[in-house]
């Protein structure tokens, strides 16, 4: 179980971490590509394949689109201004987030009593970014 989480955490944290050095430098274009694209490798697609994908359960697939949801809000934070000038492709990345809200339905219908207040006590504390510690050598 941990690996699989752990696979995932590391995925999106390179996604970020590619797209920030790409704003950084100026390279809106890789950033674009990274984000709205339409092959493989883009979050986009990603999101496409999530409610549908065969080899994940759905508490990974809900991981992942929380994981879409927590890159997204960083980016937005970090580089508003590239978020503002993207509107059009960001509106479809909420879109494909909305659209796979089944996801979460599921999860709920398994333990209807007490599953809906472990997911918003679960939202409310994955989507929180935690502080970075520095550790002294």
């Amino acid at each position: 179980l941990f690996d699989r989480f752990a696979g995932i955490f590391h995925a999106f944290g390179c996604l970020e971490r590619t797209v920030k050095e790409a704003l950084d430098s100026k390279n809106e274009r890789d950033a674009a590509y990274r984000l709205f694209g339409k092959k493989y490798d883009s979050l986009g697609t990603l999101l496409d394949k999530v409610p549908s994908d065969g080899d994940r359960d759905d508490v990974d697939r809900y991981v992942i689109l929380l994981c879409a949801q927590q890159l997204c809000s960083e980016l937005d934070r970090a580089y508003p201004d590239y978020w503002r000038a993207h509107r059009s492709d960001v509106g479809q990345l909420e879109e494909r987030l909305r659209s796979a809200s089944g996801i979460r339905e599921r999860l709920v219908a398994k333990d209807p009593n007490d599953m809906p207040g472990f997911l918003e006590w679960f939202d409310r504390w994955f989507l929180r970014r935690t502080a970075s510690v520095e550790v002294d050598a």
